[in-house]
């Protein structure tokens, strides 16, 4: 099945904040299956590096 839309890996690991911060309600294998595919992509995509800013 083609995935019909992409994440980065730091957009996974904000949406794992999401999910484990929110009081929404849905089935649990639903939940766990979202879970583990999110945490999937955060772990193949390591976090970014904040751009830092050359200074002379």
């Amino acid at each position: 099945m083609e995935p019909n839309f992409t994440l980065t890996g730091d957009e996974a690991r904000a949406l794992m904040v999401a999910i484990a911060s929110s009081n929404a309600s849905m089935p649990a294998n639903m939940t766990v299956n979202l879970w583990t595919r999110l945490n999937e992509i955060s772990q193949v995509q390591p976090p970014t590096q904040p751009e830092t800013e050359d200074q002379d």
